[in-house]
């Protein structure tokens, strides 16, 4: 999931997901950001997947 939001946060610039990676590196390490970022991708996949959404860039 790390590399998946690597991945995301390099290619997808403007998405939520991204922002919040830039606004946790500011105040804390990359890793800690990374993680963190990680773990808003998981929860928008677990609402995609329980609520049949489909995923939009701009959140």
């Amino acid at each position: 999931m790390i590399q998946c939001t690597r991945s995301h946060v390099r290619n997808c610039c403007k998405s939520r997901i991204t922002r919040h990676y830039n606004e946790v590196k500011k105040r804390r390490d990359e890793n800690i950001a990374i993680v963190a970022a990680a773990r808003k991708l998981m929860r928008a996949i677990y609402i995609m997947l329980k609520e049949e959404l489909t995923f939009r860039l701009d959140g």
